[in-house]
């Protein structure tokens, strides 16, 4: 499923689905718009078969705590597994990153490999999201998480988890983490409604 949230406040918004999954879908979301220019933030995502919450998650460093103007977040719920639009190919899975060893203030590097290889010269587009992250610090001590790919091949990719810029607090355990890999182009989800990915 997809569709557009639109956000008035950092308070959580649930979204329902137009019926239910058979198992707990990933749920991607697109960047926010640049209506709030000082307002810095990541977001938590928690989903089940049924629905899915969004909440942003200010920055210690931000300028504004809270939004001044309506936002709008583009986003994907896909189940796990692989996935054909048109001529394009997408792999979708979970997977729990490594945890954070010595002094070393973000997450070790996690490898990935696909369930099934793109093909030979074919480099795939990954998108890796938190889902639902995990704090072992108490609620008002929380810090926005993003996670870096890099090191993409057709069989597989790399990714380390940081926390927010500017904040010296440790990723102090592993997280989970949701990822899409898709074949660079052009595809469509709805043909009906022209949705192209």
């Amino acid at each position: 499923q997809y569709g557009k949230l639109t956000i008035g406040s950092t308070e959580a918004t649930t979204t329902y689905y137009s019926g239910t999954f058979d198992e707990t879908p990933c749920v991607f979301t697109g960047a926010a718009t640049n209506k709030n220019t000082k307002f810095y933030a990541g977001s938590i995502v928690k989903s089940n078969k049924t629905n899915f919450v969004y909440q942003f998650m200010p920055w210690v460093t931000t300028k504004e705590d809270n939004l001044s103007s309506t936002e709008e977040v583009p986003f994907l719920a896909l189940q796990e597994g692989l996935h054909q639009f048109g001529d394009l190919n997408c792999e979708v899975g979970v997977v729990t990153s490594n945890k954070a060893t010595s002094s070393n203030p973000w997450t070790d590097i996690t490898e990935v490999t696909f369930q099934k290889p793109f093909p030979e010269g074919v480099i795939p587009v990954v998108f890796a999201e938190i889902r639902n992250p995990s704090y072992t610090t108490s609620s008002t001590n929380k810090t926005s998480l993003t996670t870096r790919v890099f090191d993409v091949t057709n069989t597989g990719f790399k990714f380390i988890i940081y926390s927010e810029e500017a904040s010296s607090r440790k990723v102090a355990i592993a997280q989970k983490v949701q990822y899409l890999a898709i074949t660079p182009g052009i595809g469509t989800v709805d043909s009906e409604q022209e949705i192209i990915i």
